[in-house]
């Protein structure tokens, strides 16, 4: 007897996108996300190792769910989540806090820093459910003006549940 392979799980999103040889699959994928909020797509993707091991004995690790870069250098992180926590939204914006702030070597200029792309798929409602969009993406913004302070940072909101409704993508 086959089973059915739940594609929500981690295992499986890292296989099917983590895996060597599935560099193609994974920018596909990158590059929906970024044509869906407007954004330049990308040309390559090397994965990367999801850890970023504590450097102190008091800090926390983190671990993504994937983890790859793109030829210009921006990081992007992917995470599934079966569901929302308390505190989801800290979440993301701590392991999004980790990497950018782990790509800056001692000694070296804050020109060095390289956007981080956060990605999270959720098989949950986040939002407003009679809110059709499934892919929302925040950024910083400047409160009146709307003008976007840098693109350094992109958190990516992906509601599975609301795929099989009508979308806007």
């Amino acid at each position: 007897m086959i089973k059915e392979v739940i594609k929500t799980n981690d295992f499986f999103v890292r296989f099917f996108f983590g895996s060597k040889g599935n560099e193609d699959l994974l920018l596909s994928f990158i590059n929906a996300i970024m044509i869906d909020s407007n954004f330049a797509t990308f040309k390559s993707v090397e994965i990367l190792n999801p850890f970023n091991l504590k450097d102190k004995i008091d800090n926390k690790e983190s671990i993504v769910d994937l983890k790859a870069i793109t030829e210009n250098g921006a990081v992007v992180i992917i995470e599934i989540q079966t569901y929302s926590t308390k505190n989801f939204f800290e979440r993301t914006l701590y392991y999004w806090s980790k990497n950018y702030s782990s790509v800056l070597k001692k000694g070296k200029g804050y020109e060095e820093l390289k956007p981080v792309i956060s990605i999270n798929l959720v098989n949950d409602f986040l939002f407003d459910k009679t809110d059709n969009r499934m892919h929302t993406c925040y950024l910083l913004k400047e409160k009146k003006s709307n003008k976007i302070l840098t693109d350094h940072i992109q958190l990516h909101y992906v509601e599975l549940p609301k795929f099989n409704k009508k979308s806007n993508i």
